[in-house]
């Protein structure tokens, strides 16, 4: 008895769900436009809320934006949202620009200046607590709120 070849077409929503789920944001993104079957399994994935944050102790205010941003867009999102925490050594007019810029104009961004903070290091994924250093964090929110448009 022979069967027909299998194709990815035949995989179910589940399956699909579950391997679009580990693609990094950009290429989510692609996959999310490759037909309505794959659309409606990217939306199951974003279909829970979802918090990601990264913090960076780089001094290099561009290099912390961008290894944060990196190690937070890294998984399948939709920002809703981005809370941004820089010490108060930082240019603060300079990191919220760097952060507008590195999300879009369509991601809203509330930085503040704290003291302190507790956070997942970008680097080395091992939670941190830093008092008075060079610090920036990062928290996104995400929720299935728009979608993609191909």
């Amino acid at each position: 008895m022979m069967t027909s070849p299998t194709s990815i077409d035949d995989l179910n929503i589940d399956l699909l769900g579950n391997i679009v789920g580990r693609l990094p944001a950009i290429h989510f993104a692609s996959a999310d436009c490759v037909s309505r079957f794959w659309n409606r399994a990217c939306r199951r994935v974003l279909s829970r809320p979802k918090l990601s944050s990264a913090c960076s102790f780089n001094p290099d205010l561009e290099v912390a934006v961008e290894s944060v941003a990196n190690k937070v867009l890294s998984e399948p999102i939709r920002p809703h949202f981005a809370i941004a925490s820089v010490c108060r050594e930082i240019d603060f007019p300079r990191a919220h620009q760097l952060i507008t810029e590195k999300l879009g104009s369509n991601v809203p961004v509330i930085t503040n200046c704290s003291r302190g903070v507790i956070g997942r290091d970008a680097i080395s994924d091992e939670f941190d607590e830093v008092y008075s250093f060079l610090y920036l964090q990062i928290f996104f929110f995400f929720y299935n709120s728009s979608k993609f448009h191909c």
